[in-house]
């Protein structure tokens, strides 16, 4: 890796922790607002049993949700697949389960915390179905504040930002959704051309070689019968074995480079010398310049 190549991964690395921070900076910021009725319920109440369930339940709730956070931008392998069937289940009970058990138990108290759910929901839904899980966590969210019956104009207040905050979490979960297919669709793309490279080297190696490494078996044998007979002829034949053998290298060299361009004329001749060596005789009666490439 040249010294170029470092910095720039360096660089590379640095932005990405950068804004890794800053994104948990700002989700840790809003999960601050969870303070605010979990302090109402220390206020308002002086049994150390409701403290006690409150802050286990608010710790459990804020651990869930930080793990999404986690989930999604520290550990995130592929933006088509962040959330196993099981993480996806575990996160949204614990969630969901917390807040309704919250928001029953301490009224529009901890109303903020259907937000957080409905962000969750989307969060853990495939990034291309990021918008069926807003229509989820809105309806649960509406369902909630209906069944502790919440004045309209509280209902007002949860809902408009937990409707802007969940489509536009759903909008920016779509559009990496997207280009992690797009990704992911190139990757593939990439894998297939090197498989059909490796099958045609694969295919052109063994007509090559095929044909070659036969003759040379030919003349091989022939030149070890010749041997004590005529050792002339059988020098020969091992010199052909020879030229052989270079001609077969260079042509293996022009196959992985897909320089070799095969020439009928060629062709026909290297088919006329294996006849001949096997001690065949063959009449050839080919006018290959007549033939388009």
């Amino acid at each position: 890796m040249s010294r170029l190549q470092e910095v720039l991964k360096r660089s590379e690395n640095v932005r990405a922790n950068t804004s890794r921070a800053l994104f948990a900076f700002i989700t840790w910021m809003w999960v601050l607002q969870l303070i605010i009725p979990w302090w109402e319920t220390w206020r308002l109440t002086s049994s150390l049993t409701v403290r006690f369930v409150t802050t286990l339940l608010t710790l459990a709730f804020v651990a869930a949700y930080t793990y999404t956070f986690y989930r999604l931008n520290f550990r995130r392998q592929s933006w088509t697949e962040i959330f196993t069937v099981r993480e996806t289940w575990v996160v949204r009970g614990i969630t969901i389960g917390t807040s309704l058990v919250l928001v029953l138990w301490q009224d529009d108290l901890w109303a903020i915390s259907l937000t957080f759910v409905s962000i969750t929901i989307v969060l853990t839904a495939p990034p291309l179905q990021a918008n069926r899980g807003a229509f989820a966590g809105l309806f649960l969210s509406m369902a909630v504040l209906l069944l502790i019956d919440a004045e309209r104009t509280f209902i007002y207040t949860v809902m408009a930002p937990t409707l802007i905050l969940s489509f536009l979490v759903a909008w920016q979960m779509r559009q990496g959704g997207m280009i992690g297919e797009l990704i992911e669709a190139r990757y593939t793309e990439r894998r297939m051309a090197a498989a059909e490279e490796r099958l045609r080297i694969t295919r052109d190696l063994h007509d090559v070689l095929g044909h070659t490494l036969s003759l040379i078996t030919l003349k091989s044998e022939l030149a070890n019968r010749l041997l004590d007979a005529d050792p002339e002829k059988a020098r020969r034949e091992m010199q052909d074995v020879e030229q052989l053998a270079r001609s077969a290298m260079s042509d293996v060299r022009h196959t992985v480079s897909d320089e070799r361009h095969p020439v009928l004329s060629v062709e026909i001749d290297d088919a006329r010398q294996l006849l001949d060596a096997a001690g065949m005789e063959a009449q050839v009666d080919a006018d290959a310049a007549a033939l388009p490439d």
